[in-house]
C-alpha cells in the first residue's frame, strides 16, 4: 500500500479524479475534468482510467470510483442493494474491477418494494449523502441533491431510509434541446435571476406543470420572456416544482435541508428554498463525494490507512 487512494466521480457525462493522501485527507493533486462514459465505447473504459491514472498509480495506489460506472451500461455492473443503507453496509458490497489490480466500484442502493411504483435507483449520490452527514456531524437529516436526476433522502440513525428523484434536470435539457420551448432561447445565455423567480413564481400556480411548461412559449411570443431568459424561467419552473411536489414528503418538520450540489446549482436551489420558507445548509458534492468514497474505502481496506498514519 502506498498511503494514497485515488477517488473517482465518472458519470455518464463527466469524470473526475482527486489523489487523496489517505492518512490526513489532503487532496494531492486533482482531475476536475474529464470524459463521461457516454463518450467512450465499454471496451475503451479500462485503456481510459489508464491513461488519467497512470501518472499517479506507481502500481499499487488503489482507486475507489463511485458513480454511473457501475451501471449495467458501465465499466463493470455493481450491486444495487435495497435500503436501508449504511457506509458498512455499502463497503462490503464494493466490488473489484477486473483485470485492473487495486481498483474497485462503490454499490449503489435502491429502493425495493412491492409496490412497483415506489421503486427507485441511485448511484453516486449515496456516497455524497454519507459524506455530507460526516462534515455537519449529523444523524439525521432531510438531504437534496440536486442534479440531472435530483435526489430527496431521509436518514436516520445514520441510515439511509428513503429517497425519491426527480428528473429536473433532465428535464429542462430535453426541453430545450428537442421542444419547441428551445426555438427562440438562448441556452448559452448566464443564470436570470428575474427570470427564475418568475419560474418559482409560476411554478405554484394552478394548472400545473405541463400547462407552465408552455408558458415559456406563451410568454416568449407575446409576453415579457426573453432569449437569454427562457432558460432561467424553464429552471424556476422545474426546480419550484419539485420542491412543491418533495418538501410536503420529506422536509415537512424538518430543520435544515442538507443542500449536496456544485456551487451553480447552490444558486437557483438556495433561492428555491429561500422562497418556499425552507431553511438549508450547503455541502459541496465535491466535498461530500471525497468524504464519503473515504469513509467506505477506510471500511474496506483499513491497512491502508493503518499503515498511512503509522
Amino acid at each position: 500500500m502506498s498511503g494514497r487512494l485515488i477517488i473517482v466521480d465518472w458519470g455518464t457525462s463527466s469524470f473526475r479524479a482527486w489523489l487523496v493522501d489517505a492518512g490526513s485527507g489532503a487532496v494531492l493533486a486533482e482531475i476536475g475534468e474529464g470524459l463521461g462514459m457516454r463518450a467512450l465505447s465499454r471496451d475503451g473504459f479500462a485503456a481510459y482510467c489508464h491513461e488519467r491514472l497512470g501518472p499517479w498509480r506507481d502500481g499499487v495506489t488503489p482507486v475507489y470510483m463511485a458513480g454511473m460506472v457501475g451501471a449495467p451500461q458501465g465499466w463493470q455492473q455493481a450491486p444495487q442493494p435495497p435500503l436501508p443503507a449504511t457506509p458498512e453496509s455499502l463497503s462490503r458490497d464494493v466490488v473489484a474491477v477486473a483485470g485492473m489490480a487495486g481498483v474497485f466500484i462503490i454499490p449503489g442502493v435502491r429502493v425495493a418494494s412491492a409496490d412497483p411504483a415506489k421503486a427507485d435507483v441511485m448511484r453516486g449520490e449515496e456516497v455524497q449523502i454519507f459524506g455530507a452527514l460526516s462534515l455537519v456531524d449529523w444523524d439525521y437529516a432531510v438531504l437534496c441533491l440536486p442534479g440531472t436526476h435530483s435526489k430527496w433522502a431521509d436518514v436516520e440513525g445514520g441510515v439511509l431510509t428513503r429517497f425519491s428523484t426527480s428528473m429536473t434536470g433532465e428535464v429542462h435539457e430535453v426541453m430545450l434541446a428537442h421542444s419547441v420551448l428551445g426555438l427562440a432561447a438562448d441556452r448559452d445565455a448566464p443564470f436570470a435571476e428575474v427570470a427564475f423567480e418568475a419560474g418559482l413564481a409560476q411554478s405554484v400556480r394552478r394548472g400545473g406543470l405541463l400547462n407552465h411548461l408552455f408558458s415559456a412559449r406563451a410568454r416568449g411570443i407575446h409576453g415579457d420572456l426573453r432569449a437569454e431568459d427562457v432558460a432561467s424561467y424553464l429552471s424556476g419552473l422545474l426546480i419550484g416544482s419539485e420542491i412543491a411536489a418533495m418538501a410536503p414528503l420529506y422536509a415537512s418538520g424538518a430543520g435544515e435541508i442538507l443542500l449536496v450540489s456544485n456551487d451553480r446549482l447552490a444558486v437557483p436551489y438556495g433561492a428555491a428554498f429561500s422562497r418556499a420558507g425552507l431553511a438549508f445548509r450547503h455541502v459541496t458534492a465535491r466535498e461530500a463525494t471525497l468524504a464519503g468514497v473515504t469513509a467506505i474505502a477506510r471500511l474496506h481496506a483499513p491497512e491502508l490507512f493503518s499503515e498511512a498514519v503509522s
